[in-house]
């Protein structure tokens, strides 16, 4: 991730997961520094499918503009995260290191599927 930084590259966190404990876990593993913003659910569950937490996401950015989303992409696990992109026209990166259904991905539009690190590094910088 500090790579990706270092080149330029802005890094966010969408996650259907409740915001608080996210902001938590990457704390607890000193990676909340590698993004610019972090998005995730509420426990009141106003804002728990993807889509919400995508949208809410792009609003605290002011990403609204088709132009700006042009150099997006999501990094995901599971069906959620493909689908939840699409509604924004964003493509997304399936990663093989979750908990998601890698065949349903694909069926669901995922535009790549990568194995390691280094694979979704080149996929992205591409």
């Amino acid at each position: 991730m500090q790579k990706l930084n270092d080149e330029g590259y802005n890094l966010y966190v969408a996650t259907s997961k409740p915001e608080k404990t996210s902001l938590e876990v990457l704390d607890h593993f000193d990676m909340t520094k590698y993004f610019k913003e972090v998005a995730g659910a509420t426990y009141d569950a106003k804002r728990e499918k993807k889509e919400d937490v995508i949208r809410y996401l792009l609003d605290k950015i002011s990403l609204e503009d088709k132009d700006e989303l042009s150099d997006t992409v999501m990094i995901g696990d599971t069906t959620y995260d493909v689908t939840g992109a699409a509604e924004f026209n964003i493509p997304c990166i399936a990663v093989t290191w979750g908990f998601g259904d890698l065949e349903e991905m694909k069926d669901k539009g995922a535009i790549a599927v990568v194995n390691t690190m280094e694979e979704l590094y080149r996929a992205i910088a591409q």
